[in-house]
């Protein structure tokens, strides 16, 4: 598979669990998520919202994220990292 880049649409808080995106083309549960330099793992696709089930996973820092941040999604493969 390959990668989907996007950006997202309105600002997420470090907590958020909810990722609205600008195209959910590509976006499937359980491909992961990197938003800038963050990565999730996508759990549902409704629309153009992402749920994650949790922040800052893979050891990456929980962050906000100012709209229009770049979104990638894809195989831990395609990102190059590796699952827990």
């Amino acid at each position: 598979m390959a990668q989907t880049t996007t950006t997202i649409s309105a600002a997420v808080g470090a907590t958020d669990l909810i990722i609205p995106v600008t195209s959910a083309t590509g976006f499937a549960a359980g491909n992961f998520l990197k938003l800038d330099n963050e990565f999730m793992v996508v759990t549902a696709v409704s629309g153009t919202n992402i749920s994650v089930r949790m922040r800052g996973d893979l050891g990456s820092g929980a962050v906000a994220h100012n709209i229009l941040a770049l979104a990638t999604t894809g195989l831990s493969s395609d990102l190059a990292v590796q699952p827990l």
